[in-house]
């Protein structure tokens, strides 16, 4: 089955976002979950001066933001324009230093030099907006920059999706993707099948959370801390 897909819209909703004066994808009380999450499973050793992360899906660089403030080398690739706009500008306002640069993770990361290799791969909620065989070219593109020694940090979508907005929107468990007005918008699959998928990617599990959504209007979140097996 063909797979249509429309990443260009997460530009789209970065400027409505800005046109609503929001600079940020989630709210702080959300960004504060994430980072209690991130400092549960990632040794501290990761988090120290000189050690280099590359934020995949840096969104308007909140997280970006959070690790160079613990003085770590931060790099930051997002799809869209405005969010990495967005993200320079935070920078050079809290004279943090970091890099940031418009990036589909999908296709060759030209914005990187082949020398560049990262202690951390930070994947900020991206793997479940990656649909069909994009995935394996995403697994792909993170082998090529990840260090000998590093780790991919994982934090996806997972588990049964029970909140379907509207009528144009619709689930598919069997493949499983969420659609909506005919485009595969979310891979939200179970947790026991990413860990699965992951491993065929050529990874090894060091690390898996599993947190269990609130209310039903949220969805379950896998966290993987992830080397690579092959």
């Amino acid at each position: 089955m063909k797979l249509t897909t429309n990443y260009g819209a997460h530009e789209r909703a970065y400027q409505a976002r800005l046109q609503a004066g929001k600079k940020s994808w989630d709210s702080s009380e959300e960004y504060a979950s994430f980072f209690a999450n991130l400092s549960e499973i990632v040794s501290l050793k990761y988090f120290e001066k000189e050690t280099r992360w590359l934020e995949l899906g840096c969104g308007a660089g909140d997280v970006s933001q959070w690790l160079a403030q613990k003085g770590v080398h931060v790099t930051g690739v997002e799809i869209s324009q405005t969010a990495v706009d967005l993200a320079r500008e935070k920078f050079k306002l809290s004279n943090n230093v970091g890099q940031f640069f418009v990036l589909d993770v999908t296709k060759d990361w030209l914005c990187l030099k082949e020398s560049d290799k990262f202690d951390v791969i930070l994947d900020s909620h991206v793997l479940h907006c990656i649909i069909g065989e994009h995935r394996k070219a995403l697994f792909e593109n993170i082998k090529k920059y990840l260090a000998e020694n590093g780790i991919l940090i994982v934090a996806t979508m997972c588990g049964s999706v029970t909140n379907i907005p509207s009528d144009n929107t619709d689930y598919h468990f069997s493949y499983p993707i969420l659609w909506a007005n005919g485009i595969a918008q979310r891979h939200i699959a179970m947790a026991d099948d990413i860990v699965e998928e992951v491993q065929d990617a050529g990874f090894c599990i060091e690390k898996r959370t599993l947190k269990i959504r609130a209310t039903e209007e949220e969805q379950d979140e896998l966290f993987l801390v992830l080397r690579r097996s092959d």
